[in-house]
């Protein structure tokens, strides 16, 4: 049952990201994210006074709705806040911040979880989110609305919502179970799967041609540099979150590390990313350049893939950590520079859910390199144990617990150990063909310049020929007066 924790979390926490994006671009970015806080923090609470397992799953679920909201609408406030020449940086800060929580969150939770006391590890997400939720309310600028909440919240597109909401919880549960809790040709993950698409066409069916006003404004996908951006995002996560889900076991594996110890070894992977969007941001604010670095980010991963995939027992530790340096360098290049350019191609109005489809489509690609890495390396782990030394009931339970390779003796641990190994870089072969494919994918976006001019006009949807204006700045249909976003809330904190 405990598996289901995480199951339900990263499945919710995917599926509600479009969902928010739409709502904040109705109600406006404020009010959304509060909801989104509001609902973190009391999942949170509910986590830390759980009694039994049931309780603390439907908790950990209801908060995973809300850390979908507070993930996809962060870089949104950040495109409302500051022009686009500007971004970058404050972007870096959030990067920074990401980085910072996936190196000392699991070592801080770790240590409350061996001393007996993991209902702190909730308590101070209560408290964080908390800080945040009162720093928005007294320092975010209220939105001017045309019409009040309750007339946006009348015209949604309620139907489109059910139907997003579904085909994606379907398909993502059924990438969760296939493999693990039922075989892939089963009855219940083909239909399920069959279900998930059905759902999905009817989705778009219905925000093509019968939403008044849709959830999700199709017209985005006309635009070439969109539906670049958006493949590589899905690219990205199908390349990336697979080598991600298996390195820290590898390290424990191989190498023989505490889970401590492995989460350390995967500091160059997490922070050189921020770090080094932080030295692109610069030069981004400076020359307007972008796109050049999306296609270096993918040529890194690249060759980052085809590097672990030369992993053996007998690779020095200093190789593996170069190697994920690199594909940690390959992240901060592509996620946040792909995120801006989404964001300067689509209308202002279209802002929060082009930029929650990026997080959607990185996470759906994620989900689906996880279920597929799985496979391929459970059948390379179960063809090598079969075949080596190991009886049938003593290899069934390293398949199941494979830390208990580290207690054989010699030869027969640095046999399994190098058909764990080579399960590893079947996986991992996988992520060549898709950072290639990332990378040709990325080619094709147009020419963009970040530092806009400001006597350009401001075309309308009805008007806008995207692919004639694929080598000019666009301006959004809505201009909006970051200079005044910024000093509204400078004032604020002169006057704390």
């Amino acid at each position: 049952m405990a598996g289901w924790a995480g199951t339900l979390y990263l499945l919710l926490m995917t599926s509600f990201q479009p969902l928010f994006g739409s709502l904040a671009e109705r109600l406006g970015r404020k009010i959304v994210i509060m909801v989104a806080l509001t609902t973190f923090i009391l999942g949170g609470v509910c986590c830390s006074v759980s009694v039994n397992m049931w309780m603390f799953i439907v908790s950990r679920a209801w908060q995973a709705v809300g850390s979908g909201g507070i993930l996809s609408l962060t870089y949104v406030m950040v495109a409302d806040l500051v022009p686009p020449e500007k971004r970058g940086k404050y972007q870096f800060v959030l990067s920074i911040s990401w980085g910072s929580a996936a190196i000392l969150g699991p070592l801080m939770c770790g240590t409350l979880v061996d001393d007996g006391i993991w209902q702190y590890t909730f308590y101070i997400n209560v408290i964080l989110a908390m800080i945040a939720l009162l720093l928005l309310a007294f320092f975010f600028p209220w939105p001017n609305r045309p019409c009040s909440v309750w007339i946006q919240m009348g015209r949604m597109d309620y139907t489109g919502m059910l139907l997003m909401l579904s085909s994606t919880i379907v398909l993502l549960l059924a990438l969760q179970w296939g493999g693990y809790v039922y075989p892939w040709a089963s009855p219940l993950i083909l239909t399920m799967i069959a279900i998930g698409i059905v759902l999905l066409v009817l989705f778009i069916c219905h925000e093509v041609y019968r939403a008044a006003e849709p959830m999700i404004s199709f017209r985005m996908f006309q635009q070439r540099t969109v539906r670049t951006m958006f493949l590589g995002h899905f690219l990205f996560g199908l390349a990336t979150y697979g080598m991600h889900f298996y390195m820290p076991t590898y390290f424990q594996v191989i190498n023989g590390d505490s889970a401590a110890i492995s989460g350390l070894e995967m500091l160059p992977d997490q922070l050189s990313g921020p770090i080094c969007y932080g030295l692109v941001s610069v030069i981004i604010a400076r020359t307007g350049t972008i796109r050049i670095f999306v296609w270096i980010g993918f040529g890194l991963l690249t060759i980052g893939a085809a590097l672990i995939t030369c992993f053996d027992i007998h690779t020095s530790l200093l190789q593996q950590l170069a190697t994920l340096l690199l594909t940690g360098i390959s992240t901060g290049l592509i996620v946040e520079p792909s995120v801006i350019i989404t964001q300067h191609f689509v209308m202002e109005e279209n802002v929060a859910v082009a930029t929650s489809l990026c997080n959607f489509f990185r996470s759906l690609g994620g989900s689906f390199s996880i279920a597929i890495y799985s496979t391929v390396f459970l059948h390379t782990l179960n063809t090598g144990l079969m075949s080596s030394q190991l009886s049938s009931d003593e290899a069934e339970r390293v398949k199941h617990d494979l830390l208990l390779i580290a207690g054989l003796t010699e030869p027969l641990k640095s046999d399994i150990q190098s058909i764990y190994a080579r399960s590893v870089r079947q996986a991992c072969i996988l992520m060549i063909p898709f950072a290639l494919v990332g990378l040709f994918s990325v080619l094709w976006a147009q020419p963009v310049n970040v530092r806009r001019p400001s006597s350009a006009a401001s075309p309308t949807p009805e008007s806008l020929d995207w692919e004639s204006h694929s080598d000019r700045t666009l301006v959004p249909e809505k201009e909006t007066n970051h200079d005044t976003n910024l000093s509204i809330i400078e004032s604020h904190l002169l006057h704390m």
